[in-house]
């Protein structure tokens, strides 16, 4: 799928217990956090996140456009798909929304509840501080 997103929209740190998850950058930049490891990558440049890997991201650039393959790992179907279709809502453009409710601004229980059905666990923050050592959080300026 392409994925569209801005510095600020990010989701949480997370594991996919059902999938491995692969990402290749049409567009920006981005550092991602997987365990005590960041990669900092951009155009045309691909990044593997294995199943049952705490993993998250940030946008260091205003736009990042990137085409993200799933795998399922195992003898579940992929989640993401399913997640995606039960936390977001269709598009009205192709352009990103100025004013998104995201993971920043909302309540996170909704997501953490269609998460564990789609067999992504959304961590806390002790797991992510204990798992994802070097992430710094959210709100990283993009350059």
């Amino acid at each position: 799928m392409e994925f569209r997103t801005k510095a600020g929209n990010e989701p949480p740190p997370h594991i996919h217990e059902w999938e491995h998850e692969f990402y290749f950058v049409l567009e920006g930049q981005m550092c991602f956090y997987c365990e005590n490891k960041t990669l900092d990558i951009g155009v045309g440049d691909f990044v593997f996140l294995p199943q049952g890997k705490a993993h998250a991201f940030n946008c260091m650039s205003d736009v990042v456009r990137t085409l993200i393959f799933v795998q399922a790992a195992g003898t579940d179907a992929v989640g993401l798909d399913r997640y995606f279709l039960a936390i977001g809502e269709p598009a009205e453009r192709m352009a990103l929304p100025e004013a998104a409710i995201t993971y920043t601004v909302d309540d996170p229980k909704h997501a953490i509840r269609v998460g564990a059905a789609s067999g992504i666990r959304i961590l806390t923050a002790s797991e992510t501080a204990q798992e994802l050592p070097h992430y710094p959080g959210f709100g990283i300026p993009a350059h």
